[in-house]
């Protein structure tokens, strides 16, 4: 890969490299492990940092015909790079071949990644992470990252995030507030989840009044550690307006009663409403990701656990069920700023013009976001920035985030960015858009960092 990878044009090339390149990042969504900053130690070989929980890569490997030995067993971490190696020798037009080039620059290694060349490039970059200069916190500082947003249940104490907080870096690590578990309605593993949220914080929950004030101190706690936002990762968009009944059927499950799938439906969307309510009055950005079909293969979950490369791809979102669900917030005029994740394809434009129904006073208030997960590649990109700009408003976009569990996956934004910069050019060079450098610019600064430092009031949360 030359310097001018995916840049199709001269003026995608000058948008990328003398505008976008070296833009700090607001990595606003993550799953990186706060303590890995607060401890800073180093990594001692590359298949550590790359491997060890890289669900991406893992599921590449078994596509492979790999041993799981390789992969998440008991092989060596030179073993499991040499794997990983062979996996990549089959992977033309796959984003992980990019992505794995890219962290590697960000190591200082320019060469290609094959079987030949495996041995020697994990011994250099196992003896360069040994080094200071690569500590968790320096490989941040080489990507120019301003923002880490983690996920973070409710009941987390944030430890790291308040022994960061007290430092002077040149970053900050933000909590996300992920309230899923709250939301699992079965009624065993919810009251499990309730005590042992209860006993983390110290309040006694055993009816909705309490609940809701517990939801808030914690609320408050996140806000003071810099939270920002809030996320969810929802099954499906089904929603049932909340009614008078809504707060005693929550109570009924608080005291251990199964609900109907109607009635636990309802509880449901009785929360999702009523923590919504509290993300607008904080300014906090609401995040909802939908079209993960979990843990499709039983006999990996049971070998492997969760998140490690059994999910997939579900059916179409039901959109009529989604707008009553915006729209009882939009009535009461509570409606926080929204991001909405697609993970089906099919579902990025009917998201997009359903944003566009309830924006307003903001820009973007309601915005697709970015392309996710599966759709994170060339092509994904290309449709999701395409719908963007054809159902909305470009230039509002918050863009990219990594919603990665890798540390050196930081390196998507340079990926994102060159194929942004590639689209946008081309519209200029075949007349559909201005070539006028007063447009141009303010475009690819907001979309790939300022749009999100605002969105988030990330420079109003620092100042």
């Amino acid at each position: 890969m030359n310097d001018d990878f995916l840049l199709g044009g001269p003026t995608a090339r000058w948008l990328f490299h003398e505008v976008a390149k070296t833009l700090p990042i607001h990595d606003f969504h993550n799953h990186l492990d706060p303590t890995v900053f607060r401890e800073n130690g180093g990594f001692p070989h590359l298949t550590a940092l790359w491997l060890d929980q890289d669900h991406y890569k893992w599921r590449a490997m078994r596509q492979a015909g790999l041993s799981e030995q390789l992969i998440t067993g008991e092989a060596s971490p030179e073993e499991k790079f040499a794997a990983w190696a062979h996996t990549l020798s089959l992977a033309p037009g796959n984003p992980l071949f990019i992505w794995s080039h890219l962290e590697l620059r960000a190591l200082g290694i320019q060469e290609v990644l094959t079987p030949t060349t495996a041995t020697r490039i994990f011994r250099m970059a196992s003896e360069r992470l040994a080094s200071k200069e690569y500590s968790a916190r320096k490989i941040v500082e080489l990507f120019h990252v301003r923002t880490l947003g983690t996920t973070d249940d409710p009941s987390s104490e944030l430890e790291a995030h308040k022994a960061l907080a007290r430092e002077d870096l040149s970053f900050s690590v933000r909590p996300t507030f992920r309230p899923d578990k709250l939301l699992t309605l079965q009624a065993p593993l919810f009251r499990r989840y309730l005590h042992d949220f209860s006993e983390a914080i110290g309040i006694t929950i055993d009816n909705a009044e309490a609940l809701w004030d517990a939801l808030e101190v914690r609320m408050d706690y996140f806000y003071h550690l810099g939270c920002r936002s809030a996320d969810h990762a929802l099954p499906d968009t089904a929603f049932l307006e909340p009614s008078a009944r809504s707060e005693s059927l929550l109570n009924r499950l608080l005291k251990n009663e199964e609900l109907t799938p109607t009635e636990a439906l309802e509880v449901r969307s009785y929360l999702l409403v009523g923590l919504a309510q509290r993300y607008a009055e904080r300014g906090w950005v609401m995040q909802l990701h939908w079209g993960a079909l979990r843990n499709v293969n039983s006999r990996g979950l049971r070998h492997q656990g969760t998140d490690a490369g059994y999910d997939v791809m579900s059916g179409p979102l039901d959109i009529s069920s989604l707008s009553r669900f915006l729209n009882t917030l939009e009535n009461k005029d509570q409606l926080p700023k929204t991001i909405l994740y697609n993970l089906n394809p099919s579902d990025a434009t009917p998201l997009a013009v359903l944003a566009g129904a309830f924006s307003h006073s903001v820009p973007g208030k309601v915005q697709l976001g970015a392309a996710w997960w599966f759709n994170d590649h060339q092509r994904g990109n290309q449709q999701q920035i395409g719908i963007l700009a054809e159902q909305g408003l470009l230039g509002t976009s918050v863009g990219m985030l990594t919603d990665s569990r890798s540390l050196l996956s930081l390196a998507r934004h340079e990926y994102f960015r060159r194929i942004f910069c590639s689209q946008l050019g081309s519209w200029v060079e075949e007349g559909d858009f201005p070539s006028d450098e007063s447009l141009l610019v303010p475009l690819v600064k907001g979309v790939c960092y300022e749009n999100a430092a605002r969105f988030f009031s990330f420079e109003e949360s620092q100042s």
